[in-house]
């Protein structure tokens, strides 16, 4: 599972998680508060006021929600469940059998047996603890009804790889509601067989393709203003369709980047790929 846009704090991949949707630490007004002891409510307040400065519909805690306006219960324990918003929507709902459950962290060789004991319906989705450390993936596993292979999206459309975003859209559709409009993720399905090997290939291939993102990034970029630029001075009249262009090119710029994790090209094939995909695109 892909941690964030980036590099991100821990507590970043649960506010992700817990909205549904992400952009880029960039793309907010100011740096995450640290979450201190003692003061969920107060640091998850700022986490929605930084969430309101970005140029995107980011709502943390609208999985906790969600859930609970369809009348579930929420429980909640651990590190996670303050950016997740369980620990501040637990404040508000009584305690009931059933819902869902949040988790400091699920152990992937239990999660079978414990979608057993929950039954037909229940639905067990075991993350490894973000370290923050680095933007490489977490391993990710889904226990429950119509889960029987690899992991995918629709978000990745790669066999083996999903999103932080694609969690809470998987729940909800579990528990029967409509995935909220500001919700990007998309539900986690499966798709074959499970297949360690590949999904061991999966990741050696994404560790190298992370240490080159950044040059891959900054070449298109590059090159894309500089084209933008050539087409202003020269072209006058076709510079509000290039800077159209452009600005559609940075949109689509991480599907291509999956495209060319996916194909496994050296560095400058992967360059010209997703520096002339984005603009296709």
């Amino acid at each position: 599972m892909s941690t964030g846009l980036g590099t991100v704090s821990p507590e970043q991949t649960y506010l992700d998680i817990g909205a549904g949707n992400r952009v880029f630490n960039s793309l907010y007004d100011h740096e995450l508060p640290p979450l201190r002891k003692g003061d969920c409510r107060g640091w998850f307040e700022e986490a929605e006021e930084r969430a309101a400065s970005a140029p995107d519909e980011i709502e943390p805690g609208l999985l906790v929600r969600t859930v609970m306006d369809a009348g579930d219960a929420i429980g909640a324990t651990g590190a996670a469940s303050c950016p997740l918003g369980a620990r501040v929507g637990a404040e508000r709902t009584a305690r009931k059998p059933g819902g869902l459950f949040l988790v400091e962290e699920g152990r992937l060789g239990q999660a079978a047996q414990t979608a057993k004991f929950l039954g037909r319906r229940g639905l067990v989705i075991a993350i490894a603890t973000p370290t923050g450390k680095t933007d490489d993936p977490l391993p990710i596993g889904v226990a429950g009804a119509g889960y029987h292979g690899d992991l995918t999206s629709d978000t990745t459309r790669t066999d083996g790889y999903v999103t932080s975003t694609d969690v809470a859209p998987t729940i909800i559709e579990s528990f029967g509601g409509t995935v909220p409009d500001q919700m990007t993720g998309q539900a986690i399905r499966t798709e074959g067989s499970v297949d360690p090997a590949a999904i061991e290939a999966l990741g050696a291939r994404m560790a190298v393709v992370s240490s080159r993102r950044g040059p891959v990034i900054g070449w298109c970029l590059l090159a894309w203003v500089l084209a933008l630029g050539l087409v202003v001075l020269v072209v006058r009249r076709l510079a509000p369709a290039a800077v159209r262009l452009t600005g559609l090119a940075v949109v689509y710029l991480p599907v291509m980047l999956l495209v060319g994790a996916a194909l496994g090209p050296a560095q400058w094939p992967e360059t010209l790929l997703v520096m002339a995909g984005a603009p296709v695109l």
